[in-house]
Formats: structure tokens, C-alpha cells, sequence
């Protein structure tokens, strides 16, 4: 299945990579180019059917919405039968459930999953939190407001990873972690898109920024350190899917982080901000020019009016008038 129409492409990368992920783990579980009955949960609004075309996909997630395949729902209580899904998957919605509904959550996507289940999700990682910690602060500094998926992100506490794979197995789950979301380059691509978004004179920018990375370099986005880690179940041993799928994560060895692109991004945020703040400051001082030459010139027009008085009360036909009207009044 080719992953590089200019539609998909043009997707966030963070939205492309693990949907691009999500699809690659598929086509390698489906057996004979069988075409499977996928569920995806949480997924609004409905992006996995462009990566799946040829399978058949519902998706549900609790909004309202009027998307072909598409179903509200509330993943802690699918309207499905048991086992009615070749596969199942959730991706990056565990962390915004409440801790004390997380494990339903998950017991959800067993019932309903007949062969497999894919769970990612942001686990709990230190350096995944500073890193949304630090996009939070820069969204709300360089566009004004707070992110409310960071901010849920880092009011809960991220979804504990040997938990839920413990879960998984308990429900009969044979497992196998994949990586996705190379953490600097996360952290480099979170800067640059929120720098971007928001201003319509970047979306080009934006888009093609995006299509580039998402064509040339999405398989480097998979290794550690990563944000995200998939958990993929099998309730029959993966068997030569293993090695299939383990050749998904990059094999280069684990990269130390590198956070200078991300201090280069943040140094273009504060010279932009600078640029814009200088702009308006010269706006501001070409306004208060064109006040200062209106009021020049309302203070020489009330000087000609009051030359003119003055003329005007020094003649003989003022003298008359006053001497006149006087006689009148008394």
C-alpha cells in the first residue's frame, strides 16, 4: 500500500507516523492480503481509513460526528459483540482517560478484538513529559493560549506501560513493543508546526514542511528514544511476523538526544515575536505621526480663525454692528 498521496502526506507528522505505523503493522498481520475488519477507538476525527482503504473500518470515539464509518461511542462501553474485530486499536487516547478508567479502557479493546490489538500511547517516560512540558510552555508563550490536550497530558499522570502490557497478557495477548516517535525529532517538529500554525500566509509553509519530513524521513522517527510506544497483541504466537514487524523500528543504535534544532526553532520563535513586536511598534509610531501632523493642523487652522476674529472685529462694519446692537439690547 503506498503511504505518500499529498493527502496523507500533508498530515501533521505526529498524526502521520503513528497512523503510518499503525497501517504497516496491519498489512504485516493480515494474513494472505486478507482484507480485515478493523475498529479503532478514539479516533476522531476518522483518519485511519485513508491508511486502510481496502479494509473495512469503523471508528468511534465519543464527539458527534457525520463521517462514513464513523460511530459515537464510549470506549468503556463498545456496542460491539465479543471478538467481533480482526483488529483493534487505539492510538494515543489511553493517556486522556482518568487512571480509574483505564483499565475498562482496555479490557474494552481485548473483548472486542478477535486476533489483534494495537494500544499507543505516550507512557510514562520523564524525558516524554519535559518534552511536553516545553511544547506547552511555547505554544502559550509564542501563540497566547494553552494547549488543552498538553495541559491534560500533564495534569494526569501518563499511563503506566508494564501495566498495560500486564493487562493485555492477562486477556491472552502474545505482545511485542514497537517504538515511534523519535523524542528530539518530536520535540524539533512540535516547535516548527506550532510556530507555523495559526498564521495563514505559513500554511503552504506548513504543509510542505510536513510532506517532507513525513516522505523522507518517517522511518527514522522510529527508535528510541521514542514518545510513544505501541503495544501490539496477537492471541497466536506472531510465529515470522515477528521479525517482520521488529524490522519496522529503525536498527541504527539509539541516538543520544539532540536538542540543538529545538533551540534553533525556539531562537526563530523569540526573533519572530521581536520582528512582529518591532512591527507593531513602527506602526504605532506611524500613527501617532499622522495624529501629531493633524493636530499641526487643526492648531493652525484655530490660529487663522483666530487672525481672522481679530481682523474681523477691528472693522468699521464690527464697530457699526456692536455699536448697533448694544442701542437694541438697552
Amino acid at each position: 500500500m503506498s503511504y505518500e498521496s499529498p493527502e496523507l502526506l500533508e498530515l501533521p507528522f505526529d498524526q502521520y507516523q503513528r497512523y503510518r505505523l499503525l497501517a504497516e503493522v496491519a498489512d504485516i498481520l493480515r494474513p494472505d492480503e486478507q482484507r480485515l475488519r478493523v475498529l479503532e477507538v478514539g479516533g476522531y476525527p476518522p483518519r485511519l481509513p485513508r491508511f486502510l482503504a481496502h479494509d473495512e473500518v469503523i471508528v468511534t470515539d465519543q464527539p458527534a460526528g457525520d463521517f462514513p464509518g464513523y460511530l459515537q461511542a464510549d470506549g468503556t462501553r463498545l456496542p460491539f459483540r465479543d471478538r467481533e474485530f480482526d483488529l483493534v486499536a487505539s492510538l494515543d487516547t489511553l493517556e486522556h482517560l482518568p487512571a480509574d478508567r483505564r483499565g475498562v479502557f482496555l479490557d474494552e479493546l481485548c473483548r472486542t478484538a478477535k486476533d489483534y490489538l494495537v494500544v499507543a500511547a505516550p507512557f510514562q517516560l520523564e524525558a516524554a513529559r519535559e518534552a511536553e512540558r516545553i511544547i506547552f510552555d511555547f505554544i502559550r508563550v509564542h501563540a497566547g493560549y494553552e494547549h488543552i490536550f498538553f495541559k491534560e497530558h500533564l495534569e494526569r499522570a501518563a499511563p503506566d506501560q508494564v501495566e498495560a502490557e500486564k493487562q493485555l497478557i492477562a486477556a491472552g495477548f502474545h505482545t511485542l513493543v514497537l517504538a515511534n516517535g523519535r523524542l528530539d525529532h518530536w520535540l524539533m517538529l512540535m516547535a516548527i508546526y506550532y510556530f507555523l500554525d495559526g498564521r495563514p500566509e505559513y500554511e503552504p509553509v506548513k504543509a510542505r514542511t510536513m510532506s517532507l519530513w513525513n516522505k523522507n524521513y518517517y522511518h527514522s522517527d522510529n527508535q528510541e528514544p521514542a514518545y510513544r510506544h505501541f503495544l501490539v497483541g496477537s492471541r497466536q504466537p506472531f510465529g515470522r511476523a515477528e521479525a517482520r514487524l521488529s524490522a519496522l523500528i529503525s536498527q541504527e543504535p539509539a541516538p543520544a538526544l539532540n536538542l540543538e534544532s529545538v533551540k534553533a526553532v525556539i531562537e526563530i520563535a523569540r526573533l519572530d515575536s521581536d520582528r512582529q513586536l518591532r512591527g507593531k511598534i513602527a506602526e504605532l509610531e506611524n500613527l501617532l505621526t499622522a495624529r501629531e501632523r493633524e493636530v499641526e493642523g487643526l492648531k493652525a487652522e484655530m490660529e487663522g480663525l483666530q487672525k481672522f476674529v481679530a481682523r474681523l472685529k477691528s472693522s468699521l462694519a464690527f464697530r457699526v454692528y456692536s455699536f448697533l446692537f448694544q442701542r437694541a439690547k438697552s
